[in-house]
């Protein structure tokens, strides 16, 4: 069900950004397609598995990634970067996606480059997400009850899948916001 809340609100951000590229640049749009059909094809066929392998879940990431740089200016606004190996380590699918989308959707576009960090580091037992992205100054309030339902999801999802064996740790800092995930490989 945690999955499920994932993908409509992905896909809703997604149509939106294209709708405003078919006017701006029938190319761009056209490229946005293509890897909105990647993208889709990945979560229809791989999400409905217990665990993905990690390549195919980065590539995925990936995908999206070079969708939501068709809307920022300078292509160095966002910065994404892996570093370990990620073959034959396997992990659940769509756990990190939602940390994404939040630092595409909530970061301050007119802060310098690059105004959004995205780190993945794999280790032999562990992987870990570090994700910031500059907000405006008291323009973004850390999660309350009300609110934050992607990331309410993201700690729901750890905790059914890992109990109490993983970090999860969201920040607010001055004009950044910033989310660190440890999760183990099983």
């Amino acid at each position: 069900i945690l999955r499920s809340q994932v993908n409509p609100h992905f896909l809703f951000n997604v149509l939106n950004n294209i709708d405003a590229l078919i006017y701006e640049d029938k190319e761009k749009a056209s490229n946005a397609i293509f890897l909105l059909s990647k993208i889709m094809r990945y979560m229809l066929h791989e999400s409905p598995h217990e665990e993905v392998r990690l390549d195919k879940e980065i590539d995925y990431i990936k995908n999206y990634l070079e969708l939501a740089k068709l809307s920022f200016e300078d292509p160095a606004f966002l910065e994404f970067e892996t570093k370990g190996i990620t073959a034959e380590k396997v992990i659940p699918p769509l756990l990190f996606i939602p940390i994404i989308e939040n630092a595409v959707k909530h970061c301050n576009k007119k802060s310098k480059s690059p105004g959004i960090q995205i780190l993945f580091k794999i280790e032999k037992e562990y992987i870990e997400l570090q994700s910031s992205n500059c907000v405006k100054r008291n323009d973004f309030k850390l999660p309350n009850k009300s609110s934050g339902t992607g990331l309410k999801n993201v700690e729901k999802r750890l905790k059914l899948l890992h109990g109490e064996n993983y970090i999860f740790d969201v920040k607010k800092d001055m004009d950044k916001f910033n989310v660190y995930i440890k999760v183990p490989f099983h």
